[in-house]
């Protein structure tokens, strides 16, 4: 019978808990594991600890580990931990992969027209479609942005939290990590699920393109009204029900 596990790779400054709601979900899986970046997991945080070959390391020793207990694996990649995903591919015998905002390319220039084209298309369109008086569809409009509303503050209140971790060095060690998957990407015959939010603040489209050009079993998913937080934003479930039709 065959043992299968998944192996969750997380995002640069943040840790495991990006994937608590969606571990949920994959109870068909005989395993689940957490690969803990270097520094961004254990208290007191030290994120000077992820480099290029640190960050390696520790997603090729928990892959490694799983393959030699003899599942096979599924990978699931958020942001940096995306990015790392795609190496992996390259490297190993991966079954399927689920990149979510990989940062294969990274600082998203176009964020804040992105963000006005999108709030003033939505704000007209419920305005249209809704009934009554002027103050009634406005109440409509409001309430149709909460969601977003809701994100940004959730965006705002975890940048918060991390941004005493931040530095150049840190952040040269993060630029020096996604040019190195980069420079070893692979074509690979791996399928691929690949989700982007199409407002984005830290990952551009163009990064989905680039993935695209080396797994050539893709599917992509654009994600309408969400940002970087996909597995917190007011589409979560729908992104939970894309990757568990996907991996299952």
């Amino acid at each position: 019978m065959v043992k299968r596990a998944c192996l969750f790779i997380h995002g640069w400054m943040t840790d495991v808990k990006d994937f608590d709601v969606l571990e949920n979900y994959l109870y068909f899986y005989d395993k689940i594991e957490y690969c803990k970046l270097p520094g961004h997991n254990d208290e007191p945080l030290n994120h000077k600890l992820l480099n290029p070959q640190s960050a390696v390391d520790a997603v090729l020793t928990a892959f490694d580990g799983l393959q030699n207990e003899g599942y096979v694996i599924d990978v699931v990649g958020y942001s940096l931990g995306g990015a790392l995903t795609t190496f992996l591919a390259g490297k190993r015998k991966v079954n399927k992969i689920v990149l979510v905002a990989p940062a294969n390319k990274y600082i998203n220039f176009s964020t804040a027209k992105d963000n006005a084209k999108f709030l003033l298309d939505k704000v007209n369109a419920v305005y249209r479609k809704a009934q009554g008086t002027s103050k009634e569809r406005w109440q409509k409009v409001f309430s149709s942005l909460t969601p977003m509303a809701n994100d940004t503050k959730f965006w705002i209140d975890l940048t918060a939290k991390r941004i005493w971790c931040f530095s150049l060095y840190t952040y040269a060690m993060f630029a020096q990590t996604i040019d190195f998957c980069n420079a070893n990407l692979r074509p690979s015959s791996t399928p691929a699920l690949i989700l982007w939010g199409e407002l984005d603040q830290l990952v551009p489209e163009s990064t989905v393109f680039h993935v695209q050009k080396y797994f050539s079993n893709n599917r992509y998913v654009k994600l309408k009204g969400v940002s970087h937080l996909v597995f917190q934003s007011s589409r979560g479930l729908y992104v939970m029900e894309r990757i568990v039709n996907f991996l299952r």
